[in-house]
Order: C-alpha cells, then structure tokens, then sequence
C-alpha cells in the first residue's frame, strides 16, 4: 500500500477509538450539553479529537488525538458553524469568513493549490463574499459555499461533474451559475 492510502485508511481502525471513548462522549454531552453548542456569536471552547494525520483538527498537536482537547485556533475565530468532511475541516466565522485546514488534496481546502494546512485559514478567494453555510461531502472531496447573497460557490474534486460546472477541478472557490 502506498504511504498516502495507508495513512487514508487510519480512519477506517478502530484499535485507538473504541466504545469506551464513544461512552465517554455521550456522557459529556448529556452533563455539559453548553459545552456543545455554538451561540449566535459563536463564543465558547471548541474541543477536537480523533485522527488528525492531516492537521484536520484545527491546530491540535498530534496525530492522534484520544480525548476532547481544546483548540485555540478554532475558538479564536469563535465560528457560527463548524463542519468537515474526512481529513478537512470548514469555519464560518460571524462575519461571513470562511476558513479551512487539514487535507489539500484536490484542492477540497479552496486555499488555492493541494497543501495541506493544520491552522484555520482564510480562504482569500472568497473574503468579500459573506458566507452564510457550507456544505462538505462527507469524503471532504468536494464542497460548497452559500453566501448572504444567494450566490453558490463550489470548489475541490470535480469527477462526474460534481461541482456543477464541468469535471475541472477547482483549488479555489468558483460561482456556480444556475
């Protein structure tokens, strides 16, 4: 197996992250249910865990990451709205900012280019654009972006036609024309 598949297929074990961890959360939740909720302003400690080969956690030290750990490049930002696909994570920001870290393949980060980062960064292609949500597949090939306007903004892996605009494959967010 390549390096890169071997490293893909972490996810897929689960000889780190058993049933005791998934206990351990669900009882979390159910004693501290604040600690899981974003407000409208986004405040709050944000808290990561799971693999974090590709820096996907926003800024957490280590591969591997076996408990809920405070991420203080994601809370800085205080987010309105957090989600990832596999090996990327997304944040919008209250003013419509949109970052990203973790996986760069196929330009699924829309930083421009295939790195991988492993801090929360600012997708400049979109800065003047207030977006509203995103939506990532759950591979994190592909996502898209909505902004206060209406418009949609697609971008990363573009097999079959995925982003709605042809098969190119787009490092950096393009507008979707319906």
């Amino acid at each position: 197996m390549a390096d890169h598949e071997s490293v893909n297929a972490l996810h897929e074990s689960h000889e780190l992250f058993k049933r005791e961890q998934d206990e351990q959360l669900v009882q979390w939740m159910n004693r501290r249910p604040d600690d899981w909720t974003l407000s409208a302003g986004g405040s709050g400690t944000i808290y990561g865990w799971g693999h974090n080969h590709r820096g996907q956690l926003g800024g957490i030290e280590g591969a591997k990451v076996k408990g809920p750990t405070p991420t203080e490049a994601l809370a800085t930002l205080r987010p309105v709205q957090l989600i990832g696909g596999e090996q990327t994570l997304f944040a919008v920001t209250a003013d419509g900012k949109l970052y990203a870290t973790g996986y760069g393949a196929g330009g699924r980060l829309g930083i421009g280019g295939t790195e991988s980062v492993s801090t929360p960064t600012l997708l400049e292609s979109v800065q003047h654009v207030f977006v509203r949500k995103v939506a990532v597949n759950s591979g994190g090939k592909h996502c898209l972006a909505l902004s206060s306007e209406g418009e949609v903004y697609t971008w990363g892996e573009a097999e079959d036609g995925k982003l709605g605009h042809g098969n190119r494959r787009c490092a950096r967010p393009h507008t979707l024309m319906l």
